[in-house]
């Protein structure tokens, strides 16, 4: 049987769990620092295709993340969230 002192402590730290998770469901989802190219369909963070990003690349706007094994020829694209937003915003302002 627990002690008062232990349900005392317990209650504490439920209480301090629920403070934290409260902070986090206050600032919301954390955005990734990368995030795949999508292989069919829009991408889940800006509903953006493959062929709009490989556009915003070759204009500049943004740099993407090629990963791949020394010697392969294929590999995995990754786009950097906050430069895919900064461009997003940059082609939105013109």
């Amino acid at each position: 049987m627990p002690s008062e002192e232990d349900l005392k402590r317990a209650a504490l730290i439920l209480e301090i769990a629920e403070a934290i998770s409260n902070q986090f469901r206050a600032v919301g989802p954390v955005p990734p620092e990368f995030f795949p190219l999508p292989q069919k369909g829009p991408d889940p963070h800006f509903g953006l295709s493959r062929s709009t990003y490989y556009d915003m690349e070759k204009r500049g706007l943004l740099m993407l993340v090629r990963l791949r094994k020394a010697g392969n020829q294929r590999g995995k694209v990754l786009v950097p969230y906050q430069k895919a937003l900064a461009a997003i915003r940059k082609m939105a302002n013109g």
